[in-house]
């Protein structure tokens, strides 16, 4: 599952926006335009706190982001989207 495990956006799903953008939180269901996208642009920094192995599909990651508007998030990530995360982040 990817999504928002705690602090701002919680809750909030993590989803694929386009191939310019990438991944980015769904804060809204309808409004693309209102989604928080993960990139060089609105990320400060983040940390990779947890590297698990999944029993069928990969790994799973969590990841400590901190925005450049001073929110906070912890994310999980499957493989492929913490892969384009880094792709496009970093």
């Amino acid at each position: 599952m990817n999504a928002v495990v705690t602090g701002d956006y919680q809750g909030k799903g993590v989803v694929f926006i386009d191939t310019n953008k990438g991944i980015g939180i769904a804060t809204t269901v309808f409004k693309k335009s209102e989604w928080v996208p993960l990139t060089k642009d609105t990320v400060e920094k983040y940390e990779v706190v947890l590297d698990e192995p999944l029993k069928r599909s990969g790994r799973t990651f969590r990841v400590s982001v901190e925005f450049k508007d001073g929110k906070k998030s912890l994310i999980q990530l499957e493989e492929k989207f913490y892969k384009i995360l880094m792709n496009k982040c970093f």
